[in-house]
């Protein structure tokens, strides 16, 4: 009996742990700002409306390159689950050579 209460535990708990979320991928447009600042991306406001939990993984002025080049792209890939959901909106500091992007 103990075994199987063991087990069914277990599985729960992995079930928790199997929820999924939406990760997103962005620039200013979509990130946190300071709680007491009255502007927010869209991406602050994203829990409100969603049943599963949203990891806001965007970062002010940060263009595709230099979103890649930090790690955030790597950090959000190992973060990532089977039925995660990924939303990527870039492009809005991508502009210039590669210095600058």
């Amino acid at each position: 009996m103990l075994s199987s209460l063991s087990f069914l535990l277990a599985l729960a708990c992995s079930a928790v742990n199997a929820a999924p979320k939406v990760l997103i991928c962005s620039d200013s447009t979509t990130a946190d700002y300071a709680k007491t600042n009255d502007l927010q991306g869209w991406g602050y406001f994203l829990n409100e409306y969603m049943s599963i939990k949203v990891v806001n993984m965007a970062k002010n002025g940060r263009s595709t390159r230099s979103f890649i080049r930090e790690g955030l792209w790597a950090k959000l890939l190992a973060d990532t689950q089977p039925g995660d959901f990924v939303i990527i909106e870039m492009g809005h500091n991508d502009v210039g050579g590669p210095p600058t992007a």
